[in-house]
């Protein structure tokens, strides 16, 4: 099913990331499209160490600092995410930078997060997943992963 009915105003923020063997060279894919149909494509590495979890808040940080970037073209924003640990975990207070960044975006946007069980059905889903493929094979900078991660 694809959800772009439910939020055709909107601009929909694809994220996605990548990773080898769960734990090095993460990345986060973005892919930004507004409601004029233009599409935007951002990739970004995310650390030579870097689990799946963190790969994927960062995917989430990053698509919505490029969609305050973008604050010109559309008031409405929908992020999407295939993460819905990580959308539990923010909705439980356990990530404060995310929920930080989500209030700063909220602050000129009216913003909703939409968890897509694999991207099913999504087309964009292809889009993304090369962005983050992109971002993995950029040269990585060192990072340290905790305990918690």
């Amino acid at each position: 099913m694809h959800f772009a009915w439910v939020f055709f105003q909107h601009a929909h923020v694809h994220t996605d990331w990548s990773d080898t063997n769960t734990v090095t060279n993460g990345a986060a894919g973005i892919v930004i499209s507004t409601p004029e149909r233009e599409r935007h494509k951002f990739s970004k590495p995310t650390g030579k160490y870097c689990t799946s979890y963190a790969a994927v808040v960062q995917a989430l940080v990053y698509g919505m600092d490029k969609a305050e970037q973008h604050r010109g073209e559309c008031q409405q924003v929908a992020i999407f995410t295939d993460a819905k640990s990580v959308l539990e975990a923010r909705a439980g207070d356990k990530l404060p930078d995310l929920t930080r960044k989500l209030k700063k975006l909220s602050q000129c946007h009216r913003v909703a997060l939409q968890w897509i069980p694999a991207y099913c059905g999504n087309l964009g889903n292809e889009v993304v997943d090369k962005m983050a493929k992109e971002g993995a094979g950029e040269t990585q900078y060192e990072n340290s992963v905790t305990l918690q991660e």
